[in-house]
């Protein structure tokens, strides 16, 4: 398995979107297709994005986007269930973790669905704390943040 920066290319736009229209509902997030398409080209607005492929198969992605100066948010924390429980997705929070405190950010913040439990316990076991909501979304319910 190996890891790959994004960098927009029309190849890859099409592998994450691929890639989002299955793992998605796999997570518990039923999103349309507008919707996932909105998505992959909002990725562009990120600080970084990157790529888990296992061989050429995209299994999972994680992002960054700046908050304000100091902080950040860690976004798109996706991976196929199938390689839960393997370190994988430590593996890729970890990335994302180790570039927002290489550029500076002081802090890391991320919002999710309470029924991600894999997720939040990951979240935590890192040192990520449960806050009050930060901003404004219909579609999450739990509010997180770590100091870098």
């Amino acid at each position: 398995m190996h890891i790959k920066e994004y960098t927009n290319t029309e190849q890859e736009q099409n592998e994450v979107l691929n890639f989002l229209e299955a793992v998605l509902p796999e997570s518990g997030r039923n999103l349309d297709a507008a919707a996932i398409q909105q998505y992959v080209k909002s990725l562009e607005q990120f600080e970084k994005v990157w790529c888990l492929y296992d061989e050429e198969k995209l299994i999972g992605t994680v992002g960054i986007r700046r908050l304000e100066e100091a902080n950040c948010e860690l976004k798109a924390l996706y991976l196929y269930s199938k390689y839960h429980g393997q370190g994988v997705g430590y593996r890729l929070l970890s990335t994302a973790l180790e570039e927002a405190k290489r550029v500076g950010f002081e802090a890391i913040y991320l919002d999710t669905i309470s029924t991600s439990e894999r997720a939040i316990r990951l979240y935590k076991a890192v040192g990520f704390e449960e806050i009050e909501k930060y901003k404004e979304t219909i579609r999450s319910d739990v509010f997180m943040k770590k100091q870098l």
